[in-house]
C-alpha cells in the first residue's frame, strides 16, 4: 500500500479526503464544545451518559459520579462541596482578609448581627435584666456601650414575639402612615435600630437556606411520628420512615423518598422489560422521573449559583482578570475536558496527517464509547431523534472507517507523516 502505483489516484484522493473529513468533524465539534464553556450553558456529556441504555448502562451512568443527582439532596455532601468551593475561590482569586470574611459571611452568615445605636434608653434592661423574660431576651440581644452597637445572635432569626417585647420597652410607635410617634429621640432611635436588627436577622446565609431546604422542609423530607419509650406519645420528626413497627407512624411521605422509590421501581421494571410496549411505557416513566428530579434539585442549584454570583461581585477588576474558576473536580467535569481535548487533538492530527495510525485508532476508540453508551441493539430503547438503526449506526460506521484509515498510509500520501518519515526515517505506522 505504500506504493502509489498499486492504488488508483481516485482511491488515494478519496481516502485522504475521508481522513480529512473525519478530522474536520472532530475538530469543529471540539471547537464548538470548547466555546460553550464560556457561556451560561456550557456543554456537558452528563445528559448523554445519564440517559445511557443497553448492557453497559450502569457503567456509563456511573461515569457521571452522581447520575441521579442524589448528592444535591444530601445536606452534608452539599455543605462539604461549598466549603471546597470557598477554599478554591479564595486561592484562585487571592482574596484578602476582608474579602474572605465577607465570603464566609455569605456562606455562613455573621456570628452576630449589629446595628448602630448611640445610647440604650434607660427603660431597656438588656444590660441588667430583672425578670425571666428579660433574661431570655438578654441571651439573644445585647448592647455594646463601648462600640455603640445593638447586637443579636445570628444563629436564629429574631421571632416576632421577641421583636414585640424589645419594642415594648419604649413608648414609641408607628402611626397609620408609618411615621414614628411618642418617646424621646433616644427611644425612637432604639425603636428604629430594633426594626433594622429584626430585618437583618431574617436574612439567612446560603448554608442556612440550604439547611432549611434539605433538612427543614416536611414537603421534601416527610414527617414521621416516633413513639417515646414506655409512653403512648408520638413525637414528630423530619423524615420518611416506612416501618411495620408500631413505634413509628408515617405522617407525611416526603418527595425526596418518593423520587428514590420511583428510581428503584424504574430500575426493577427496566431489568424485566422485554416488549416494545414495556419499553415505551418506561420511557414515559423516565420523563416523569426527570421532572421530579428537576423539581427537587433545581432549587439547590439556584442557591449555589446565587452564592457564587454574590461572591464574584466582591472581586476587584484585577482579580477578575484571573479568569473563571474551574473548581468542580467531579468525574463528569474530567470527562467533559477529556472529550473536548480528544476531539480537538485527534481532529487536528487527522487533518494534517500526523501520527495518523495512532490518531485514527484513538478516534475509533472514542467513537466506540459513544456507540456503546446507546447501542442500537435489539431490545434496547432507540436513541431519541430522527435516525433509526439496528446494530449499525453512524458512530460504528465512522469507527470502522477510522480503523481502515489506521492501516492505510494516507498520512504518507498527503500529510506530515510523509515529511516525518523523510526527516527522521522513522516508521511508527
Amino acid at each position: 500500500m505504500r506504493d502509489l502505483r498499486h492504488v488508483s489516484i481516485v482511491a488515494v484522493l478519496l481516502l485522504v479526503l475521508l481522513r480529512i473529513s473525519i478530522g474536520w468533524q472532530f475538530l469543529y465539534e471540539g471547537l464548538w464544545k470548547y466555546q460553550t464553556l464560556s457561556t451560561p450553558k456550557p456543554w456537558t456529556a452528563e445528559g448523554y451518559l445519564r440517559n445511557a441504555q443497553g448492557p453497559f448502562r450502569d457503567h456509563f451512568r456511573g461515569m457521571t459520579g452522581d447520575p441521579d443527582d442524589l448528592n444535591w439532596l444530601d445536606y452534608d455532601r452539599m455543605s462539604e462541596r461549598w466549603d471546597r468551593w470557598r477554599d478554591q475561590f479564595a486561592f484562585h482569586y487571592g482574596l484578602n482578609e476582608d474579602q474572605l470574611k465577607r465570603v464566609n459571611g455569605l456562606l455562613d452568615g455573621p456570628s452576630r448581627h449589629a446595628e448602630k445605636l448611640d445610647a440604650l434608653p434607660a427603660s431597656v434592661p438588656l444590660n441588667d435584666p430583672q425578670t425571666s423574660i428579660d433574661k431570655q431576651l438578654a441571651n439573644i440581644v445585647s448592647y455594646d456601650a463601648e462600640k455603640q452597637l445593638l447586637l443579636a445572635d445570628a444563629s436564629t432569626p429574631l421571632l416576632p414575639s421577641e421583636v414585640d417585647e424589645l419594642l415594648a420597652y419604649v413608648p414609641t410607635k408607628r402611626d397609620s402612615s408609618g411615621e414614628l410617634e411618642g418617646g424621646t429621640e433616644e427611644e425612637q432611635a432604639y425603636f428604629v435600630a430594633v426594626e433594622k436588627l429584626a430585618q437583618r436577622s431574617q436574612k439567612l446565609s446560603a448554608r442556612q437556606k440550604l439547611k432549611a431546604l434539605l433538612l427543614g422542609d416536611p414537603e421534601r423530607l416527610g414527617a414521621t411520628g416516633i413513639q417515646r419509650e414506655n409512653t403512648d406519645i408520638y413525637v414528630p420528626e423530619m423524615g420518611t420512615i416506612v416501618d411495620d413497627d408500631d413505634s413509628t407512624v408515617l405522617l407525611k411521605y416526603g418527595e425526596v423518598q418518593r423520587y428514590k422509590d420511583m428510581l428503584a421501581e424504574y430500575e426493577a421494571q427496566l431489568a424485566e422489560a422485554t416488549t416494545d410496549y414495556q419499553r415505551d411505557h418506561l420511557a414515559r416513566v423516565w420523563g416523569v422521573i426527570q421532572q421530579k428530579r428537576a423539581q427537587l434539585v433545581q432549587p439547590v442549584i439556584a442557591l449555589e449559583k446565587e452564592l457564587q454570583s454574590d461572591a464574584t461581585e466582591l472581586l476587584t477588576p484585577d482579580q477578575l482578570a484571573a479568569g473563571d474558576l474551574n473548581w468542580d473536580n467531579a468525574p463528569i467535569h474530567r470527562i467533559n475536558q477529556m472529550t473536548i481535548w480528544s476531539l480537538l487533538i485527534l481532529g487536528g492530527l487527522l487533518i494534517v496527517g500526523l501520527f495518523t495510525p495512532l490518531a485514527a485508532i484513538a478516534g475509533a476508540g472514542m467513537l466506540m464509547m459513544f456507540y456503546l453508551a446507546m447501542p442500537p441493539f435489539p431490545g434496547v430503547p432507540e436513541t431519541p431523534g430522527p435516525e433509526h438503526s439496528l446494530i449499525v449506526n453512524k458512530n460504528l460506521i465512522e469507527a470502522v472507517a477510522l480503523l481502515a484509515i489506521a492501516f492505510i498510509p494516507t498520512g504518507r500520501w498527503f500529510g506530515l507523516d510523509g515529511l516525518y518519515s523523510r526527516i527522521f526515517g522513522g516508521d511508527y505506522d
